[in-house]
């Protein structure tokens, strides 16, 4: 029987393996225009695992403690309305517990036709600290800045995020 992946991890590896290959000029504010690095893609059908890499970090401070991350770059990608995107950590099928007990952090703001959206998304220690809240972000957009949850996250949290100058542009 052939093994199930899911469709998630397929669009998630299709897209680490084009932004380790297709840099395109970044904007002038950052040191590279090309991914650090390749994550690495590992395990077979329902167990895929994403390892990221690069030198972006991020925290996030929720209910009293402070989560750091890292692992990581920052990216954008114009054509799609991509302001930010940070993925951080892993990303790993298994369920329980949550993300395989690895720590993930996912960033993305979306900017489209007068629509914003932008969220955080978190896992550490196999617990989900937030799923999808949305937050407003100040500060050096897309290099470093800070963010705070907005609407509905109960409870609140905020965090950083820092490129440590690499941004790449995605094409």
């Amino acid at each position: 029987m052939k093994p199930v992946v899911p469709f998630a991890l397929i669009v998630i590896a299709g897209l680490a393996a084009a932004a380790g290959v297709a840099g395109a000029s970044a904007p002038a504010h950052t040191a590279s225009s090309t991914p650090p690095c390749v994550p690495k893609i590992s395990g077979s059908g329902a167990h895929m695992v994403v390892d990221y890499c690069g030198p972006a970090t991020a925290t996030i401070k929720i209910a009293g403690r402070t989560f750091s991350f890292k692992d990581g770059y920052c990216a954008t990608d114009v054509k799609a309305h991509f302001p930010l995107k940070i993925t951080l950590g892993v990303i790993d099928a298994v369920k329980s517990p949550v993300n395989g007990g690895d720590p993930l952090f996912e960033l993305n703001d979306v900017q489209e036709t007068g629509l914003s959206l932008v969220n955080v998304n978190a896992d550490y220690g196999g617990k989900v600290l937030d799923s999808i809240g949305t937050v407003k972000l100040k500060g050096s957009i897309p290099e470093d800045g800070t963010f705070t949850s907005t609407g509905f996250a109960k409870p609140s949290f905020s965090g950083t995020w820092n490129c440590n100058h690499v941004v790449v542009a995605q094409p």
